[in-house]
């Protein structure tokens, strides 16, 4: 970059994608954009947080994938069941919006062709999850192992030694907390357990190759503050290389 001044060092920061929904008050589904924590953990972490909005039709996602340097799929609305080969008869997955499922799911194709990374977030970690052939448990407490209320609660994750999660906050033990009513239960192609609570519930998973894949099912955008933010400065490193 060129100045009056002589010359410029510039330090272009990655382009970190945030999905979004879109606001439909008369529709019973997540209301807003996205929520501030997001974009707030991505800037504090040195990346530019950019949202990107379901299009019909699944527009523009190679475009964007060639464009951000990583993605992060954020929580919000249940993904249908039938995306993993299940019925929502008794109407345990709750506010389904299948124009967000069909875009975000062709985004991940997208960015998962192309290597970049990926951080999933609650429903993110979920999508990962199902978009690599796994599935959900609709309500987690129709599920056995579920000995205690998850939606907002504050617990403990048991951290699997070695894995990406363990090396990068050097702990066995985090604290975590939770807002969600479904969970990972048959896992994706290619991904690990990575955390578990003391219930039996997946709280991680990650890549078992050294791509940045990480899908957690806690908010750490929302525990910067204790520790979290280690895992944004994470993504925007791997999007910086």
């Amino acid at each position: 970059m060129q100045s009056v001044y002589g010359k410029i060092k510039t330090v272009e920061k990655p382009l970190i994608g945030i999905t979004a929904s879109l606001d439909r008050p008369e529709a019973d589904v997540v209301r807003g954009c996205c929520n501030a924590p997001y974009y707030q953990a991505v800037h504090a972490a040195g990346g530019i947080p950019v949202l990107v909005a379901p299009i019909a039709g699944g527009e523009y996602v190679e475009s964007i994938a060639a464009r951000c340097d990583a993605i992060l799929f954020t929580g919000g609305c249940d993904i249908n069941p039938a995306r993993y080969g299940q019925t929502n008869d008794e109407q345990l997955s709750r506010a389904v919006d299948d124009e967000r499922d069909a875009y975000e799911f062709a985004l991940f194709g997208a960015v998962y062709k192309s290597g970049k990374p990926i951080l999933g977030i609650c429903r993110g970690s979920q999508l990962i999850n199902v978009a690599l052939g796994g599935s959900l448990h609709q309500d987690i407490h129709t599920y056995d192992a579920a000995k205690h209320e998850h939606a907002g609660t504050n617990h403990s994750a048991d951290v699997q030694k070695s894995s990406r999660i363990n090396l990068l906050y050097s702990a066995d033990t985090l604290q975590v907390n939770s807002t969600h009513h479904q969970a990972m239960s048959r896992i994706g192609e290619g991904l690990h357990v990575a955390a578990i609570s003391p219930d039996g519930i997946v709280e991680a998973v990650e890549s078992g190759d050294e791509r940045f894949l990480v899908g957690v099912q806690w908010h750490p955008e929302r525990l910067v503050d204790e520790g979290h933010m280690v895992l944004f400065k994470a993504l925007v490193s791997a999007a910086s290389q």
